[in-house]
């Protein structure tokens, strides 16, 4: 959150800086996707019935988790006509796979960290074919093809690079780590603040924010009472679910809605920026205590009970 406010409030007050965007926010999106997956545990091999999970996981973040929410911007666009920078820009936000930071966040909720990681490398695979073919439909994408090599280059590439690098990853210092994705965060957001000088912004500033942040909140809490009625009857698999179905991938979707519709079609994503890290944190809060709470009542209960099913003396 720091970063995000830092590098967007030093890009505005900055005069305006010729130099190329889109590079510097594809470099900072495959920094942190490296670093992110190169931190996380080692094995990553199959266990049974992991396949299943996977496509339910997978199923949940393109169905609760998109589907549902482009429906209705995409009837606005396509039989209505209607021609606006944050429509457009939060429909580039639906279409997105997963945030780099989805195997993250899993672990700091005590999810199976495992099981997302291979769902996040599942969607941006599935993400470089569909996520094109979306915005095609919706917004009439220009070019899929290079929508598609760069989703490939950004997403998948980092993420086979931070598997591969892991064991150097690994060896970075924690403060090290943790600067280095700051820096990388500060430089994207930095880029966005530069955007936000722009006339267009500045036009419809009101509308842009207004209509990100009401579609963000309603998107957020229908999305995570749904998963959590989806997860009812499993509570294990509740922390995945949750997060696999509110994840995107919120500065590549403003990096691409920039081009698309200007600067006011950045203002969705990077307001679902925010709310989602916000809701991210208290998720995984509240998911680690349970599964901490469940892992540790079983050898309690055992510690305090005797061996004849009597409180042993103390």
């Amino acid at each position: 959150m720091g970063a995000l406010l830092v590098g967007g409030a030093l890009g505005w007050l900055v005069p305006e800086i010729a130099f190329p965007h889109e590079p510097v926010l594809f470099a900072s999106a495959a920094v942190q996707l490296i670093l992110s997956v190169g931190m996380l545990p080692r094995r990553l091999e199959r266990v049974p019935g992991d396949r299943r999970a996977l496509h339910r996981l997978l199923a949940w973040h393109y169905l609760a988790g998109t589907v549902l929410w482009m429906l209705p911007w995409a009837v606005l666009h396509l039989l209505m006509g209607v021609d606006n920078a944050a429509l457009t820009g939060f429909t580039v936000l639906m279409a997105m796979p997963a945030a780099a930071g989805l195997p993250v966040y899993a672990a700091a909720a005590r999810a199976d960290a495992r099981l997302v990681t291979r769902l996040a490398i599942r969607v941006y695979l599935v993400g470089t074919v569909l996520t094109p073919a979306l915005l095609l439909v919706t917004v009439g994408l220009d070019d899929p093809l290079g929508l598609a090599w760069r989703l490939l280059v950004t997403l998948v590439v980092p993420s086979l690079l931070g598997m591969a690098l892991r064991r150097y990853v690994q060896k970075i210092p924690r403060r090290l780590h943790f600067g280095l994705t700051l820096v990388a965060m500060a430089a994207a957001c930095f880029v966005f603040g530069q955007s936000f000088q722009s006339e267009d912004l500045a036009a419809g500033a009101g509308w842009a924010v207004g209509i990100g942040a009401a579609a963000a909140l309603v998107r957020l809490a229908v999305t995570v009472c749904l998963a959590l009625w989806g997860t009812r009857r499993d509570p294990a698999s509740r922390g995945s679910t949750v997060l696999a179905a509110i994840s995107k991938n919120d500065a590549l979707a403003a990096t691409l809605a920039l081009g698309l519709g200007g600067a006011a079609a950045t203002v969705p994503g990077l307001v679902h920026m925010v709310l989602a890290m916000l809701v991210v944190v208290v998720l995984a809060a509240s998911f680690g205590r349970a599964a901490t709470r469940d892992r540790v009542e079983p050898r309690v209960a055992a510690a305090l009970v005797g061996p004849r099913g009597t409180a042993p003396e103390l």
